[in-house]
Order: C-alpha cells, then sequence, then structure tokens
C-alpha cells in the first residue's frame, strides 16, 4: 500500500524530504505536507506517537509554517470493516493535536484488486478519471466494502484531497444520482442502490451541482455511514 500512496504523491507534485526515517512529503506548489504514517489510529493515538514524529519531522523541515500545514496518512490494514473500524477512524479524525489526520483503512482483498488494475492501467488515470466514470461508480455502490478495487479507490480520493479528480462529467454522476431509480427495478439485490436512493433524495441543489470531487466525497460519506 505505502508504494502506491509515495507514488501518489510523486505524481501530484510532492516531494519526499531527504534524511528522514519517516516519508515525509512537502508540495512543491504551495505550503502543504504530508507524512506516512502504517499502523492503527489507536496506535497512532498512543502517548508520545505523534510528538515523537513531530520532532523527527522538525529535524528534516525547517519552515515555520510547517505545523500549521502538517497533515499525516494512517495506512491500516483491517480483516474486516466493521463499526470498530469506523469508531477508531473517527476517533483519530477528531484528534486536533499536533497532526490533521486521514486514515485510509483497507483490506488485503481491496488491496490486491486493486493492484491489479495499478498493473494495467497508470496510476494517475486511475485517480483522476476513474472517479467519475459511471461504470465504476456502479460497480461501486452495488459492492460498498465488499473488498473491490472501486472502494479502495473512492477511499483514497477521498482522504489524499489534493488528487485533482476530473470535473468535466460532474453532471453525467448528478444525473446518475437522480436517475438510477430504473436500474433499482433490474437488480434483484437492490439494498445498496435504495441506500443510494436514500443519500440521493436529501442532496439539495446546489449540493448536485458541486464539483465531482466534492459531489464524490458528500455521498460516499453518506453511504459509508448508512452501512454500518
Amino acid at each position: 500500500m505505502i508504494e502506491i500512496i509515495i507514488n501518489t504523491f510523486e505524481i501530484f507534485n510532492y516531494s519526499k524530504l531527504p534524511a528522514s526515517d519517516i516519508p515525509i512529503f512537502k508540495s512543491t506548489t504551495m505550503e502543504d505536507y504530508w507524512v506516512v504514517y502504517q499502523g492503527s489510529p489507536s496506535q497512532l493515538l498512543e502517548k508520545n506517537i505523534q510528538s515523537g514524529l513531530m520532532a523527527e519531522c522538525k529535524k528534516v523541515c525547517v519552515d515555520p509554517a510547517f505545523e500549521k500545514n502538517a497533515n499525516i496518512i494512517c495506512l491500516w490494514n483491517v480483516e474486516s470493516i466493521d463499526k470498530k473500524t469506523i469508531r477508531q477512524l473517527h476517533q483519530a479524525e477528531e484528534d486536533i493535536y499536533f497532526f490533521k489526520k486521514n486514515v485510509l483503512y483497507y483490506t488485503q482483498s481491496e488491496l490486491s484488486s486493486f493492484k491489479e488494475q495499478y498493473s494495467a492501467y497508470p496510476l494517475r488515470d486511475l485517480l483522476q478519471q476513474s472517479p467519475t466514470n459511471p461504470d465504476v461508480f456502479q460497480r461501486y455502490k452495488v459492492n460498498i466494502n465488499k473488498g473491490t478495487w472501486e472502494s479502495l479507490l473512492y477511499r483514497i480520493c477521498m482522504k489524499l484531497t489534493f488528487i485533482p479528480i476530473e470535473k468535466s462529467s460532474s453532471e453525467n454522476i448528478s444525473n446518475l444520482y437522480k436517475n438510477h431509480d430504473i436500474a433499482m427495478n433490474k437488480i434483484k439485490d437492490n439494498d445498496s442502490l435504495i441506500k443510494l436512493n436514500t443519500v440521493a433524495q436529501n442532496l439539495s441543489e446546489s449540493e448536485l451541482a458541486s464539483e465531482s470531487g466534492s459531489l464524490l466525497n458528500l455521498i460516499m460519506e453518506q453511504l459509508g455511514a448508512s452501512e454500518l
């Protein structure tokens, strides 16, 4: 997983700070820093872990703006996705100390499936073009948290907020949400679509008119919450 994340930083104009024992990336276009941490959110929140990471960062980064612009991506390999997973995620991401925290959980099945796509298509294309592809989203919404590469794809895009998702198909995605009732009548196991219907009906017109990245984040967060 860490290889995919490091490559993502490098693709989207982040450079790794030298002489550090931990991966620390700085944007080449804005004041934005990311630390890559491998482990569970509960481990990250243990005493002295974050302070130790911050001290390590300051050894190689003398920018006074670092602390105000320091993010951490927590790569968390889980056996399954359940309420305990989401509770740990929220506990970490709501913690206001040291870093702005983003928890990227994933199962081995999701990672293996994503690597198959990664080996067949450029990572940049997967991250920028696939999220707004209606066919990809269709597969995602009927297989939420069922070990597919699409689930991991959308999670990566939600957590690494600097990824510039293509905007041209935002209108198509909005239409997908509004007009999926036809599909619901054709699929025997339509539980996920029913949940999508509930989410879509509660969206305002201004939310549906949002840029594709913001719209996807909003929909996926609400869909994920409804699964638990």
